[in-house]
Protein backbone atom coordinates (compact mmCIF):
# COMPACT_ATOMS: atom_id res chain seq x y z
CA UNK A 1 0.00 0.00 0.00
CA UNK A 2 1.07 3.36 -0.57
CA UNK A 3 -0.14 6.62 0.82
CA UNK A 4 1.14 9.95 1.92
CA UNK A 5 2.16 10.77 5.51
CA UNK A 6 -0.04 13.74 5.47
CA UNK A 7 2.41 16.31 6.47
CA UNK A 8 2.79 19.97 4.66
CA UNK A 9 4.46 19.41 1.06
CA UNK A 10 7.27 22.16 1.93
CA UNK A 11 8.09 19.88 4.44
CA UNK A 12 10.23 17.00 4.44
CA UNK A 13 9.94 14.48 7.05
CA UNK A 14 12.82 11.39 7.91
CA UNK A 15 11.73 7.84 8.75
CA UNK A 16 12.95 9.50 12.47
CA UNK A 17 10.97 11.85 12.14
CA UNK A 18 7.92 10.14 11.14
CA UNK A 19 8.47 8.00 14.31
CA UNK A 20 8.33 10.71 17.03
CA UNK A 21 4.52 11.22 14.81
CA UNK A 22 3.51 8.01 15.11
CA UNK A 23 4.73 7.27 18.66
CA UNK A 24 2.69 10.44 19.60
CA UNK A 25 -0.50 9.18 18.05
CA UNK A 26 0.16 5.82 20.40
CA UNK A 27 1.99 3.55 18.15
CA UNK A 28 4.56 1.66 19.58
CA UNK A 29 7.23 2.68 16.77
CA UNK A 30 7.00 3.75 13.13
CA UNK A 31 3.82 2.39 11.47
CA UNK A 32 5.27 2.35 8.17
CA UNK A 33 7.75 -0.38 6.70
CA UNK A 34 9.51 2.64 4.13
CA UNK A 35 9.24 6.66 4.05
CA UNK A 36 10.25 7.86 0.43
CA UNK A 37 11.42 11.50 1.01
CA UNK A 38 10.75 14.91 -0.66
CA UNK A 39 14.21 14.30 -2.70
CA UNK A 40 13.93 10.80 -3.23
CA UNK A 41 15.94 8.98 -0.30
CA UNK A 42 14.21 6.05 0.79
CA UNK A 43 14.70 5.07 4.33
CA UNK A 44 13.64 1.73 5.90
CA UNK A 45 10.82 2.55 8.99
CA UNK A 46 9.24 -1.14 9.94
CA UNK A 47 11.06 -4.96 9.43
CA UNK A 48 9.37 -5.89 6.50
CA UNK A 49 8.17 -9.34 8.50
CA UNK A 50 6.18 -7.09 11.18
CA UNK A 51 3.18 -6.15 10.89
CA UNK A 52 2.33 -2.60 10.28
CA UNK A 53 0.05 -0.40 12.54
CA UNK A 54 -3.50 -0.59 11.47
CA UNK A 55 -4.68 2.70 12.40
CA UNK A 56 -6.49 4.30 9.66
CA UNK A 57 -5.08 2.12 7.20
CA UNK A 58 -6.82 -1.37 5.99
CA UNK A 59 -4.01 -3.78 6.27
CA UNK A 60 -2.91 -7.52 6.68
CA UNK A 61 -0.22 -8.82 7.72
CA UNK A 62 0.74 -9.21 4.43
CA UNK A 63 0.32 -5.50 3.41
CA UNK A 64 3.70 -3.45 2.83
CA UNK A 65 3.08 0.07 3.88
CA UNK A 66 5.23 2.95 1.96
CA UNK A 67 4.53 6.35 2.87
CA UNK A 68 5.55 9.07 0.22
CA UNK A 69 6.28 12.59 2.69
CA UNK A 70 3.96 14.86 1.30
CA UNK A 71 -0.05 15.55 1.48
CA UNK A 72 -0.24 15.35 -2.49
CA UNK A 73 2.01 16.83 -4.52
CA UNK A 74 4.84 14.16 -4.81
CA UNK A 75 8.38 15.10 -6.53
CA UNK A 76 9.65 13.10 -9.58
CA UNK A 77 12.19 11.76 -7.19
CA UNK A 78 9.59 10.25 -5.44
CA UNK A 79 7.97 9.13 -7.73
CA UNK A 80 10.64 6.90 -9.13
CA UNK A 81 12.05 5.77 -5.59
CA UNK A 82 8.38 4.64 -5.29
CA UNK A 83 8.06 2.79 -8.81
CA UNK A 84 11.90 1.36 -8.29
CA UNK A 85 10.85 0.35 -4.52
CA UNK A 86 7.48 -1.42 -6.04
CA UNK A 87 9.69 -3.11 -8.96
CA UNK A 88 12.29 -4.45 -6.06
CA UNK A 89 9.32 -5.70 -3.97
CA UNK A 90 7.19 -7.17 -6.71
CA UNK A 91 10.58 -9.45 -7.38
CA UNK A 92 11.15 -10.47 -4.16
CA UNK A 93 7.94 -11.33 -3.16
CA UNK A 94 6.13 -12.68 -6.66
CA UNK A 95 3.17 -14.19 -5.03
CA UNK A 96 2.40 -10.49 -4.63
CA UNK A 97 -0.97 -9.17 -6.57
CA UNK A 98 -0.27 -6.14 -8.97
CA UNK A 99 0.78 -2.64 -7.72
CA UNK A 100 0.25 0.99 -9.00
CA UNK A 101 2.81 3.25 -9.80
CA UNK A 102 2.87 6.59 -8.82
CA UNK A 103 2.03 9.90 -10.88
CA UNK A 104 3.40 12.60 -9.78
CA UNK A 105 0.79 14.77 -12.63
CA UNK A 106 -2.14 13.56 -10.72
CA UNK A 107 -3.55 16.35 -9.09
CA UNK A 108 -5.20 14.57 -5.99
CA UNK A 109 -4.30 12.05 -3.54
CA UNK A 110 -4.82 8.45 -4.47
CA UNK A 111 -4.51 5.25 -2.40
CA UNK A 112 -2.77 2.62 -4.15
Amino acid sequence: MVDATFTPNSEDKSAWDMEGIDRSKGALGIRSHYIIRRNGDVEKGREIDEVCCTGEHQVDKESILILLVGTDKFTKAQAGAVNGLVEYLQDKFPEAGPAFMVDVDEPERTSY
